[in-house]
């Protein structure tokens, strides 16, 4: 019998049902199983206390990370440009042909103070818990917390020690990370190529790909359910679950318990459940999250015919409204790489960018609604990291900025077409405020504790 290890899993997070820490409870109840006991480092944990080392800095949602990412992931030229305007004697020296892949100094620095700290808790983690074998989930794979896989891949390189890095989801595999400005950590740390460590994925695709694009090898263990083992009693959660999904009793519940996006298959099991011939509702689990959202209509009036207008695929198309004449229908699309809106025929055809957008320079446009007769859009978009109105002409496309003062959002015009109402916190608080579109006068409506969200009657007296 091979002698028992003690293995320390590593990721942001264990806790919940996603699909990471329900594949790491898997692999340790093998493990466990075996002899081995097993450790978990993470930023948020369920795990047994006396087992778990937390440092919340490693949770991909924390406060710091997450202004990390919105920066390197999500931001605009201005934002992308503040670490070189504090440069002027270099500004001068060459032309600027690369915007948007700029990243500011003091997200380099807060990177590696992050990257330096964690790093310090990894080896504090290893010592307290005697690890023998590292099994990082994720955490090499995905760049959703970069000093953390950074810290991950400098503590291997430091220390030799044998890990198996365990992959389920490759930044090349979402549009989310394809315009950034981190390319020189993507390359080093998701994932590190280090001597000391065994690759294993999800499925033969992965396989391939991580060969091609790093030179490593790697073993497919395919994400199982265990069979094997029966299924816990009913409780007073699940006892009404078949009638909560509207199942009859004597309907089979087939459930595929993925997102709906297109590289999980759907269709095959849309066509497993037509050919078992049984009567059976075919259940999918979770939302497309990021990798894709997509606008449908359907007809009230028949009663039937849901149509798909967008294909996401990897953005997002959502926030649909309707022209007043019923022709068109504007949303938002993050096939730019940020918010912005597109308009389409109520049929899907004839999608395009409507309102004026320049790469790198533009902010992200939110909340389109059409002016009460047709001729305008009012929308809010990002200027130097605000939401600020905006009304664009819908005949000649020219957009005129309404606000400067503080955060601007959510505008809604009045029935009469020359007042929108939104919301702004320009005194402190988020609160309701109307601007006369003729005038330009602008004034406070509410003055509440926070307010969200206005909307008109129909019969208003501004």
């Amino acid at each position: 019998m091979a002698p028992s290890r003690r293995i320390g899993f590593i990721s942001t997070r264990f806790a919940g049902t996603d699909g990471v820490s329900l594949e790491t409870s898997k692999w340790a109840t093998v493990l466990e199983r075996l002899g081995h006991d097993c450790f978990y480092f993470s930023g948020q944990c369920d795990r047994p206390t006396e087992k778990s080392y937390v440092v919340e800095e490693a949770f991909y949602r924390h406060p710091a990370i997450e202004d990390i990412n919105k920066t390197v992931y999500q931001s605009t030229w201005g934002s992308l440009h503040e670490g070189r305007l504090r440069h002027p004697e270099i500004e001068e020296l060459h032309e600027d042909f690369f915007s948007v892949y700029i990243r500011p100094a003091h997200i380099t620095q807060r990177i590696h103070e992050l990257r330096f700290y964690i790093k310090e808790k990894l080896y504090k983690f290893v010592h307290q818990f005697k690890i023998e074998l590292l099994i990082v989930e994720n955490a090499s794979t995905i760049p959703l917390n970069i000093p953390l896989g950074l810290a991950i891949t400098e503590f291997i390189a430091e220390t030799g020690y044998p890990v198996i890095a365990h992959h389920h989801d490759f930044h090349w595999e979402r549009q989310r990370f394809m315009n950034n400005s981190v390319r020189d950590y993507l390359a080093s740390a998701f994932p590190p190529n280090l001597p000391s460590i065994r690759h294993v994925v999800i499925n033969s695709i992965q396989e391939h790909q991580l060969a091609s694009r790093i030179g490593a090898a790697a073993m497919v263990i395919p994400n199982v359910m265990d069979f094997d083992s029966p299924p816990p009693p009913l409780d007073e959660y699940t006892s009404t679950v078949r009638s909560d999904l509207g199942l009859a009793p004597e309907q089979y519940l087939i459930l595929q318990p993925t997102r709906i996006i297109q590289r999980k298959g759907i269709e095959h099991a849309i066509e497993l459940t037509r050919r078992l011939g049984l009567p059976a509702e075919l259940v999918i689990s979770h939302a497309s999250g990021d990798e894709g959202t997509d606008i449908y209509t359907y007809n009230l009036a028949s009663d039937c015919c849901l149509q798909r207008l967008t294909v996401g695929r990897f953005s997002d198309n959502l926030s649909p409204t309707f022209s007043p004449d019923g022709r068109r229908i504007a949303f938002i699309s993050t096939r730019p790489g940020l918010p912005q809106i597109y308009v389409m025929a109520t049929d899907g055809t004839g999608q395009e960018l409507f309102a004026p957008f320049d790469y790198g320079m533009t902010g992200s446009s939110n909340a389109p609604e059409w002016s009460p007769d047709g001729l305008s859009v009012a929308f809010h978009r990002d200027v130097a990291g605000s939401p600020q109105v905006f009304v664009m002409d819908v005949a000649s496309r020219r957009v005129r900025q309404l606000t400067s003062a503080g955060r601007n959002e959510d505008p809604t015009w009045a029935p009469d077409g020359r007042h929108l109402a939104f919301v702004s916190d320009r005194t402190g608080s988020r609160q309701i405020w109307v601007i006369d579109l003729d005038t330009g006068r602008v004034r406070q409506v509410t003055r509440i504790g926070e307010a969200r969200l206005p909307a008109w009657s129909q019969r208003i007296r501004p």
